[in-house]
């Protein structure tokens, strides 16, 4: 099976990265806008944080009470341009409304880092990367339930050649329908100097507080 290389922007989109483990998790910086980061985390401490320590960002949060949430979406709220919003692997699953909230806010790309069993933390994602070792009825779930024709022996084929070629499988829907493409984790890995600038964000003044 032939797979074609995936080559669209994801800025505004819901995405998925699902590992199998913490130091595989990474973000497809090459199809996302510059603008302001935001990573949620848990208050756990894990033993690699990838995510975390490999990256600048604007804000790192953990939030424990509704609160915080709240004090989160404000900050979306009120600044302007690019948002990313990433869900690390031990982040708490974000409140109904707050996910609502995100709904209303198109420039922001919301992308978690999961594990098999949490998908789905910002809704159905538009977008899903799978790592090498994740297990081929994993895939085959999360396809089937967005009704995807990708057959079994052809992602099985895909997956097959994908590791060959040292790349990840990945599912997006681009308005057509589910597809499968390729996509490589180190072209993104190369850009991380150049993020490593901390982005220039813009708040409004007289914010008012979210309350959730």
């Amino acid at each position: 099976m032939e797979l074609e290389g995936f080559s669209a922007s994801l800025q505004g989109s819901s995405i998925v990265v699902m590992v199998e483990k913490e130091e595989e998790a990474w973000i497809p910086w090459e199809f996302l806008s510059d603008g302001m980061t935001i990573l949620i985390c848990g208050k756990e401490i894990l033993s690699h944080r990838i995510v975390r320590d490999s990256y600048s960002w604007n804000i790192v949060w953990t939030p424990t009470t509704s609160r915080d949430w709240s004090m989160i979406a404000t900050i979306l709220k009120a600044t302007a341009g690019p948002l990313t919003l990433v869900l690390d692997l031990g982040g708490p699953i974000p409140p109904f409304a707050f996910t609502e909230f995100l709904e209303t806010r198109s420039s922001l790309t919301k992308l978690q880092i999961a594990k098999k069993g949490t998908l789905g933390a910002f809704g159905t994602p538009r977008a899903v990367i799978w790592s090498s070792g994740i297990p081929l009825t994993t895939r085959m779930e999360f396809l089937r339930s967005v009704h995807c024709k990708e057959t079994e022996a052809a992602v099985v084929a895909a997956v097959t050649a994908a590791t060959d070629s040292n790349v990840q499988v990945m599912a997006c829907d681009q308005g057509g329908g589910w597809k499968l493409y390729w996509i490589r984790p180190g072209d993104s890995w190369s850009l991380v100097k150049e993020l490593g600038k901390m982005a220039k964000c813009s708040l409004r003044t007289g914010m008012q507080l979210l309350e959730f």
